[in-house]
């Protein structure tokens, strides 16, 4: 009985058994030739499931028929090896899948060797948004990712060539002539040739083209600026030649505004590693801590968005169905991170606001050193990276952990789209859709249901592009909270380091300037920022419904030619410039 199943599964199995793998393979080598380290770690964490699925089919009549009447532990073998193969040719949900006794558990549909298995401890420490993950986008030169990669990247291919039809492997795609070409070029292409195509299909989404296009080419605010005037932000990132952001080691297509992203961040990393190295845990010192860990964690996330949204547009514009779902996956999972963390460090300092004690306000700050632990130190215990003091403790444990599925269901609790989405990408990865034989059946099926899932998303992101802003909104918060601590509720500046209190601007004294790009506002020192900017804006554009949090107002990074930094505020036709709080 055994050799006739196997006779009649193989021709199956064998019909298109390499299509997902050399999907795979034209990944690996787009998140290369690109430099990506993140893309390049989800691409290999899920190629370890991918040679894993192929192991395990990889049997021959006499070896199932022995396999059919041994012992227990062979059984097995076989259950699992029916699983693979149900796996393999059935079109599988997510209901088929976990209702399947063969499948219901991860590890029963692959068969990894121990460096395979190695290698998905370490690459689970990277395509999350967790501390692997950090550190890959503040250092994509360091060693630390580098090492990581490149075990994988052995392990993965000495059980792959340890099949023995792997000779028979097809050559990965060439990689696509549209990716050739600027940044400029890439996103023209994508807006001609796939976002309108959507917006011509589905007109009742209302998706602004030209929102989408601003987002993506991210035009840099150092126009006016020469590299003398940033030379303290760039001065420690890795260059090659020359002086423009092409000159800089960072991924393909970063513009200055991204190699600034990444540059803050490292000193950010820097500054936090300092920080937590003392010991203690007073409310002062804590303050502090989550000063300097909520601005590494606020551009740090902002230079993985970046990367990640144009990596995106690369394998939409290419037709990799694999990549963008891929892309798709690890973005949908930044931006529930970027909805729950500054929204939870804001429920905090409204909490220390209302407090009249100093327990009172060490309770709400602490809250908020556990929710930036748990987005930066998640895993960091577990992967072998230096071990960094905002990451873990003196017995280097982390010093906080997130789940994962609690912070989307938080972030995403009624949004439909971005569940679904999710849901999507996971299957793909995990190997529960977007199979070999389905792909070889239906590869522009996959395509066009990719692309056009890719490009709702990026339009999604575009739409709600505000929502980053509420990581610097916490930041300037948190600042101001660290400033005079022994009064409260009383005391005037204790009451706009919280957050209540005034509700007018006084001219002159907590506001100067004319608001133009000559002259902007400036804030004085002694209000908050964050709320001094909600009373701003509704002194501006005069509505008492406007709120930051709504989106409906665009902030941009603007640097004057005289080298000051400004937010420049867009709301409907009106225009305005505000002068931002020193960095340091």
């Amino acid at each position: 009985m055994a050799r006739l199943v196997h006779a009649a599964l193989v021709p199956e199995l064998q019909r298109g058994k390499w299509a997902r793998w050399i999907e795979l393979e034209r990944c690996l080598l787009d998140a290369s030739e690109t430099g990506d380290v993140l893309f390049a770690a989800s691409v290999l964490r899920t190629m370890t499931e991918e040679i894993g699925r192929l192991s395990l089919i990889d049997l021959d009549a006499p070896t199932l028929a022995n396999l059919a009447v041994g012992n227990e532990q062979q059984r097995a073998r076989l259950r699992r090896y029916m699983g693979a193969a149900f796996v393999s040719l059935s079109n599988v949900t997510d209901e088929t899948w976990m209702s399947h006794p063969a499948v219901k558990k991860a590890e029963k549909r692959i068969e990894l060797t121990a460096s395979c298995k190695a290698a998905v401890r370490e690459l689970n420490g990277f395509v999350h948004p967790n501390y692997g993950s950090h550190i890959a986008v503040l250092y994509p030169e360091g060693r630390e990712a580098a090492s990581v990669l490149t075990k994988a990247i052995i392990a993965v291919y000495d059980q792959f060539y340890a099949l023995p039809d792997a000779p028979t492997a097809p050559a990965p795609f060439p990689a696509s002539s549209a990716l050739a070409g600027s940044r400029e070029t890439l996103v023209e292409a994508f807006i001609d040739e796939r976002l309108m195509p959507v917006v011509a299909s589905i007109p009742k989404l209302g998706i602004d083209t030209g929102a989408v296009k601003a987002d993506l080419l991210y035009v840099p605010s150092f126009t006016y600026v020469d590299l003398g005037l940033a030379a303290r932000i760039l001065d420690d990132m890795p260059k090659t030649i020359g002086g423009s952001a092409d000159d800089f080691r960072c991924w393909l297509g970063a513009n200055l505004n991204n190699v600034v992203e990444i540059a803050r961040a490292r000193q950010a990393e820097v500054s936090a590693s300092n920080t937590f190295i003392d010991e203690g845990s007073d409310l002062d010192r804590n303050l502090q801590r989550g000063i300097v860990a909520l601005e590494m964690a606020a551009w740090a996330t902002q230079a993985k968005l970046s990367s990640l949204k144009m990596q995106l547009v690369r394998q939409i514009v290419a037709d990799q169905p694999l990549g963008v779902w891929l892309v798709s996956r690890a973005l949908i999972e930044q931006w529930a991170f970027i909805l729950w963390l500054p929204r939870t460090i804001a429920a905090a300092l409204s909490e220390a606001g209302a407090s009249d004690t100093r327990q009172g306000v060490a309770e709400a700050v602490a809250k908020i050193i556990e929710a930036l632990s748990q987005y930066l130190s998640t895993q960091a215990g577990s992967v072998r990276l230096e071990q960094r003091p905002w990451a873990v403790n003196s017995e280097g444990n982390a010093l906080g952990t997130a789940r994962l599925p609690d912070i989307t269901e938080d972030s995403f609790r009624e949004d439909e789209f971005w569940n679904m989405s999710y849901s999507n990408g996971s299957n793909v990865m995990h190997g529960c859709s977007a199979q070999a034989r389905a792909l070889s059946v239906d590869r522009q099926g996959h395509i066009d249901m990719a692309c056009k899932e890719g490009v709702l998303i990026l339009a999604r992101l575009s739409g709600e592009a505000g929502e980053i802003l509420h990581f610097t909104q916490q930041l300037r918060r948190l600042q101001h909270a660290a400033s005079p601590l022994e009064c409260f509720a009383d005391d005037n500046a204790a009451r706009w380091n919280y957050g209540i209190g005034h509700s007018i601007l006084r001219r002159g004294i907590d506001l100067t300037g004319k608001g133009t790009r000559a002259d902007p506002y400036e804030l004085a020192a002694h209000v908050d920022f964050y709320q001094a900017a909600h009373i701003l804006a509704k002194e501006l554009f005069e509505t008492s419904r406007y709120s930051l949090e709504d989106g409906a107002l665009m902030r941009t990074l603007d640097v004057l030619e005289n080298g000051t930094w400004t937010e420049h505020w867009v709301f409907k036709e009106q225009e305005f410039w505000v002068k931002m709080p020193p960095f340091d």
